[in-house]
């Protein structure tokens, strides 16, 4: 089984990251042909990268093609595939206050609530959104800032193992991390 601290592995996924960066909407025979790299080996990173949230998919002319999550893909994208009113309404609502619930994108977006359960299943589906279920209570976030406030924290903790940070700069940093994430998991102080 391949390692996740395997150099060559981690090279590889900087590769397909640093060649989304310059070529947003990328597909896998672009991406096989120009870093040479099997399809088969570059749809096992493409899928990790995926899960880390790093990468997004979305299907185009009969064929899948790839964006980082960052800021200025998120744009490349929205011109490329664009988004309805309705979806644009909705991801504001979201943006303005990670952690929304459901009930609060009712009132504040003015669709009809049959729309909006469309709209973020839709959204979820294209990866944009996050479901945050507490009980019966519903919110939703952007993706990338729970998957970045996720990855902040694993490295976090491997930083204080590894000893590269002190016990007490550890603690601040942890401290301000569950604040913030206390704030998209209202509820949910176990983490």
């Amino acid at each position: 089984m391949m390692s996740a601290e395997d150099p060559d592995h981690s090279s590889r996924r900087n590769a397909i990251m640093s060649y989304l960066m310059k070529n947003p909407g990328a597909s896998m025979d672009m991406m096989s042909r120009d870093l040479n790299i099997t399809r088969g080996t570059l749809r096992y990173h493409l899928d990790l990268l995926m899960r880390k949230g790093k990468v997004i998919s979305r299907d185009m002319s009969r064929r899948k093609v790839f964006f980082l999550t960052d800021r200025r893909s998120r744009s490349y994208i929205k011109f490329k595939t664009p988004l309805s009113t309705g979806e644009e309404r909705i991801l504001s609502v979201i943006g303005e206050e990670p952690g929304t619930p459901k009930i609060e994108i009712y009132r504040r977006s003015n669709i009809p609530k049959k729309r909006i359960d469309y709209i973020l299943g839709k959204l979820k589906r294209m990866g944009l959104i996050w479901e945050i279920r507490r009980g019966r209570e519903i919110r939703y976030a952007r993706v990338t800032e729970i998957m970045v406030l996720r990855e902040i924290s694993l490295d976090l903790a491997e930083m204080y193992l590894d000893q590269k940070i002190d016990l007490h700069t550890f603690l601040v940093l942890k401290d301000q991390l569950m604040r913030r994430k206390r704030q998209l998991h209202p509820g949910n102080n176990s983490r």
